[in-house]
C-alpha cells in the first residue's frame, strides 16, 4: 500500500504531528510506502530549524530527522511556509530576512502540484490536523 500524507498542524498546538510520525513509522515497518509527507497551512511549522519544543514534545523534530533519513521525503508547501516565516535560503534572500528559517537537511519546499502528485501515486491520502 502507497500513503500519502498531509500534516496541517503546528506541532505545538496539535497531537496531529505526532501521529502523523507514529503512522507513517508503523506503515513503513508493516512494509508500506509512504509517497511523500507534505506540510501544508500551520504545518509547514513543523521544518522550522529554530523549534525549541518543550521536553515532552523534544521527540518530534528527530522523529522527522530519522523518517527524513530513511528516505521519505518531507515537503513544505511553498506559499504556506512563507506565509509562515519557514524560509530556505533562498526565501530567506528574497524576502530580505537575514537568516533561513527551514531545516533544509530534511525538508524541501514544492508546490501544492507535488501533493497531487502524491495524491495519484498513492493509493490512500491520510490528512492529520485541522489547519490552526
Amino acid at each position: 500500500m502507497k500513503y500519502a500524507i498531509l500534516v496541517r498542524s503546528a506541532p505545538a498546538v496539535s497531537q496531529a504531528p505526532t501521529t502523523a510520525v507514529h503512522f507513517a513509522r508503523a506503515a513503513m515497518a508493516a512494509g508500506h510506502e509512504i509517497v511523500r509527507i507534505f506540510f501544508y497551512q500551520a504545518g509547514v511549522l513543523n521544518a522550522l530549524n529554530t523549534l525549541c519544543p518543550a521536553q515532552d514534545d523534544a521527540l518530534l523534530p528527530k522523529a522527522w530527522h530519522e523518517l527524513a533519513e530513511s528516505g521519505t521525503e518531507l515537503m513544505v508547501c511553498a506559499a504556506s511556509a512563507a506565509r509562515h516565516g519557514v524560509l530556505g535560503a533562498d526565501e530567506a534572500k528574497r524576502y530580505g530576512h537575514p537568516h533561513p528559517t527551514l531545516d533544509e537537511a530534511h525538508f524541501v519546499v514544492g508546490g501544492l502540484g507535488s501533493w497531487v502528485e502524491s495524491v495519484q501515486l498513492a493509493d490512500r491520502v491520510l490528512v492529520f490536523g485541522d489547519g490552526r
